[in-house]
């Protein structure tokens, strides 16, 4: 507790317990949601060591074995009288290597350079502000578990005058009081002297979410509280057991208050070491011990929620200093595979009071349709341009931006400015596909294109770009590309000759779909349809050309019109023929000319490829991003061999989501566990790239037995990614939501 007020004085801190630096799934989740910026571990005073191990470890003085219990015992209490002097890591270097793998924050090249506030260096000026050392007390309980969560959401006393001289049931009834409402946190600690100075831009601090009751009394229901506390506002730890018969009966009480509020409808109770029959059995005797009868006019929904599945949503809350941080700002950059790199520094804006009193802060470099993967693969050498300095600062990636520490780490020459100390790296956007290689070679992988993902690549370029291909995939304009489709056949005719306009109908031959301009009458007007036509011609989607017979073979195919001048070559037998009117079809005035796609767009349609544009166009994620993929598989680096695929990737603001996308409603697999296997593969790939969302899209709607499967997928295997489907993607009216 007291290294935690002193660490940026608690401001934002959270509290992570690990045991052989493992963290529970739940507490992992939020705390990959919150996104720390640093992980500081805990130094162990020998005073503190000894409270856990009394008498056990070797206490020496000037060289000397201390033996004598009262000579220890004195030597232990002046130990603090200049500072708690840390002697050892309360976690082995193996468990935080593991940790700071599972967390993207900056790289302290194993040091520990953040910024203290011990109570003893606190200034003045700044104390007097919050009032007289005699005014802070602690308040006690009596049980250890119960004081430190009162601790955790009051804060340490800079100079604490003692415990709070109450009665059991006042000290009670305040505890809760504390616990349970954010505003009644004193402000009399550590907390508030960091945040002098600071300017919180929010839309009125956190939003609005349902009150979260975290019990148990294990090291992970402590940090879980901690975690979603800082994240998203309003959860309390209460660490209280059916014994506790007058905390029960003032928890009732307090209860039955906020259900008086108008704001307070609804609790969620969760608990990493708890079930959910213990959950209710608890609440149950909360409710019975309750001093006044529960609300029957304004009741409280109480619902439990597993620790893996508590909403996390959204926070609105930064501290940044001042307002200046909240100003756009523009400067040029080069795109170069997919990644975009400043071409110079971002510009230098700082407070009013810089050259006074200065600070460090964190700014964060947000590029408007490009967000950054958060993930531990993707490091600093990543997100800086090529040549930069290496040692100028600290650089992460943060909430989809580019974040850096104000200040400088490099040399710095003596007498420079306060202005000359401050960082101003040049930073990079890494593309989607360099961020899931990153990601993926932490798990043993690497990302590639499957093949019709390089087929999905270039028709797109052919096309003219994704923007034009998907508008010609909405139903607006689908009619004019389906009328160049064809299922494979036998060579013929694909209308009568009585429903094909001026007897011209669409022709099979080869595999290809050939169609004559009038055979697009009724589409669209004739002149849209030429200028359609005229812009996928000059972009290669679409070529133009006649049908032709050899006078050798003989043999018919359609010849396109670049290959065709006053002789032609066979395609079949290499004979060159004179381009004479025994060549074409009729009529005998000349050929006809037909249009066909190209035949790498053609392959694009028939493998059905154009599902995962769809899918991408109607996520809400690329509302606000530039940075899609697509069929793309995940390579075993070892074997060589592609373990997972996926048709859709979105580098989205909150987060990574990854897609399968299908022509019809179902899945493959020739029975349920096979369907169930297919769906876990997408959460291997989750996993393995970081990705906060797995999507299932179909153009029409999933049947009853595809969900069956996504469901019986979810609870066996219990993925910590959200999994959600959209349906109805080939029309303007798709759904999105959450299974």
């Amino acid at each position: 507790m007291r290294v935690h007020a002193q660490l940026w004085g608690g401001v934002g801190n959270v509290v992570i317990s690990t045991l052989g630096g493992k963290l529970h799934p739940a507490v992992a989740r939020a705390l990959a949601a919150y996104d720390p910026d640093h992980l500081s571990v805990l130094g162990l005073t020998y005073p503190e060591i000894e409270v856990q191990e009394p008498g056990v470890r070797p206490l020496h003085v000037d060289g000397e074995l201390v033996t004598d219990p009262t000579e220890r015992a004195s030597v232990l209490a002046q130990m603090g009288e200049y500072g708690p002097q840390v002697v050892e890591d309360a976690v082995d270097e193996q468990s935080i290597e593991r940790l700071r793998g599972t967390l993207a924050t900056f790289d302290d090249d194993g040091e520990s350079r953040v910024s203290w506030l011990h109570p003893g260096q606190i200034d003045d000026t700044v104390v007097s502000t919050i009032g007289t050392p005699d005014s802070y007390s602690a308040i006690e309980t009596g049980d250890p578990i119960l004081d430190l969560a009162v601790g955790l959401r009051r804060g340490v006393p800079v100079q604490s005058s003692g415990p709070m001289t109450l009665s059991e049931t006042q000290t009670i009834s305040t505890c809760v009081d504390l616990l349970l409402n954010p505003a009644a946190t004193d402000d009399k600690s550590p907390f508030a002297p960091t945040a002098m100075g600071l300017t919180r831009i929010s839309a009125g601090g956190h939003r609005p979410n349902t009150p979260i009751v975290v019990l148990g009394r294990t090291g992970s229901d402590m940090s879980l509280a901690t975690t979603l506390d800082r994240h998203r506002g309003n959860t309390a730890w209460l660490p209280v057991t059916a014994d506790h018969g007058m905390w029960l009966k003032r928890l009732g009480d307090s209860l039955k208050s906020m259900g008086s509020r108008s704001y307070v409808r609804e609790l969620v109770v969760t608990s990493t070491s708890l079930n959910d029959s213990d959950c209710k059995t608890l609440f149950e005797q909360i409710q019975a011990a309750g001093f006044i009868p529960w609300p029957a006019d304004r009741p409280i929904k109480v619902t439990y929620v597993p620790a893996d599945h508590v909403p996390l949503g959204r926070t609105t809350f930064t501290w940044r200093v001042e307002n200046y941080w909240d100003r756009r700002f523009t400067a040029p950059v080069t795109t170069e595979g997919g990644s975009t790199t400043l071409v110079s520094p971002p510009p230098l804006d700082v407070p009013e009071w810089f050259d006074i009193h200065p600070r460090k802060w964190i700014t964060e470099v947000t590029h408007d349709r490009r967000p950054v993967l958060r993930h531990p693969g993707i490091n600093a050498d990543h997100l800086r341009a090529p040549n930069s300095n290496h040692f100028e600062t600290f650089i992460r990636a943060s909430h989809g931006a580019v974040a850096f520490e104000s200040a400088r780490w490099d040399l710095v020459l003596a007498g420079s400015s306060h202005f000359g100390q401050l960082a101003r790296p040049r930073l990079r956007w890494p593309g989607i596909r360099e961020s899931l290689n990153l990601a993926a070679q932490t798990a043993g992988l690497r990302v590639r294109p499957s093949a019709p993902g390089k087929i999905a690549q270039l028709t797109t370029l052919m096309w003219g770009g994704r923007t034009d291909l998907i508008t010609d995939l909405l139903p607006a304009r689908r009619p004019l590309v389906d009328r160049l489709l064809t299922e494979p056949g036998e060579d013929r005719p694909l209308e009568k000759e009585a429903d094909a306009p001026k007897q011209q109908p669409r022709i099979r031959k080869h595999g290809r779909c050939l169609v004559p301009f009038p055979a697009f009458d009724g589409l669209a007007d004739p002149a849209d349809v030429r200028a359609w036509l005229d812009t996928k011609v000059s972009t290669g989607a679409v070529r133009t050309g006649i049908i032709l017979n050899c006078g050798v073979c003989p043999f018919g195919d359609f010849y396109p019109i670049d290959n065709v001048g006053s002789t032609f070559t066979c395609a079949r037998c290499g004979s060159v023929n004179a381009l004479t009117s025994e060549r074409w079809r009729k009529p005998a005035e000349g050929p006809i000319w037909y249009f066909e796609l190209h035949p790498t767009a053609a392959e694009f349609f028939a493998t059905h490829s154009d599902a995962a544009l769809l899918a991408t166009h109607h996520h809400p994620a690329t509302q606000r991003t530039d940075e899609v993929d697509y069929e793309l598989e995940f390579i075993n680096t070892k074997s060589g061999k592609a373990e997972v695929e996926v048709d859709f990737a979105i580098m989205g603001w909150d987060g990574l989501i990854l897609g399968e996308a299908k022509s019809n409603g179902a899945l493959k697999g020739a029975n349920e566990k096979a369907r169930v296997a297919e769906v876990a593969k997408k959460f291997k790939a989750a996993t393995a790239s970081g990705a906060t969302e797995v999507c299932f899209a179909t153009t029409g709607s999933w049947s009853q037995t595809a969900i069956n499967s996504f469901q019986a997928a979810i609870a066996a295997h219990q993925p910590s990614v959200t999994v959600t489907t959209l349906e109805h993607i080939e029309t303007t009216n798709a759904t999105h939501k959450a299974m």
